[in-house]
Formats: structure tokens, C-alpha cells, sequence
């Protein structure tokens, strides 16, 4: 059996983000600025954006649900590109 596809049984779809890398956040306004522009918020007048990176799958949108040595291995060639 190939590699990729033996890890095909182990890797699933983030929960968390649904398998799309980012989750959907409140912006925030820049308390320097209100709003405006600064170059605290880099001129974008927010200190956060509508969405952010997931936390759970590191905006892969896949998540490993093995603890092998060999399959985190394979999982950090094949998804995450380390």
C-alpha cells in the first residue's frame, strides 16, 4: 500500500474550522486610532480581522488522529510540508 494512502486512514477533517483553515471572529477596532489608520493596526484601523488561522489544525484543515511515530511523520511530509 502507498504511503499517502495508508495516512488517507488516519487523517480527518478539523471540527473546529470544518476543514478550511480559518475560524470566523468579531473584528476588533484599533484603540490607538478608533478606526482610522496607524501604525499600530498597519493601517487597517483593526487590531483583529473577521478571521484568524485555526489553533487545532494550523489552517491545514486536517487533523491526525493516530499518536505512530511513523504516521506523524508521513503526516508532517505529506500535509504540513515540514
Amino acid at each position: 500500500m502507498n504511503s499517502y494512502k495508508l495516512l488517507q486512514l488516519y487523517v480527518t477533517t478539523c471540527g473546529q474550522c470544518g476543514g478550511c483553515g480559518l475560524i470566523k471572529c468579531v473584528p476588533k477596532k484599533c484603540k490607538n486610532c478608533d478606526g482610522n489608520k496607524c501604525y499600530l493596526c498597519n493601517g487597517t484601523g483593526r487590531m483583529q480581522t473577521n478571521y484568524k488561522e485555526c489553533d487545532k489544525c494550523y489552517s491545514c484543515g486536517c487533523v491526525l488522529d493516530s499518536n505512530n511515530k511513523n504516521i506523524k511523520n508521513l503526516y508532517n511530509k505529506y500535509y504540513l510540508g515540514l
